[in-house]
């Protein structure tokens, strides 16, 4: 399933700042755990090496809808597959 993503709606492709958000108050989950056309996402070497850094991904908006961004579970998958 693919998300379009509206005006005042954000992007959160990593999960320890998505569960972060979510615990505040005034946060509204749309959706959770789909797949998001139309960006990138890319691991930071050096703050995923850091362990300082709380997040290590960054999200770019491509406007091409062949690029995706799938459920962190799915990147997970493909992170750790040997």
């Amino acid at each position: 399933m693919s998300a379009a993503i509206a005006a005042g709606e954000y992007v959160f492709s990593d999960p320890i700042a998505f569960r972060h958000l979510a615990q505040e108050d005034r946060t509204d989950i749309v959706e959770e755990n789909v797949v998001i056309e139309g960006y990138q996402v890319y691991i930071v070497e050096q703050w995923a090496c850091s362990r300082k850094h709380p997040v290590f991904v960054v999200t770019t908006f491509t406007g091409d809808e062949s690029n995706k961004v799938p459920p962190w579970t799915d990147m997970q998958r493909g992170l750790i597959s040997r």
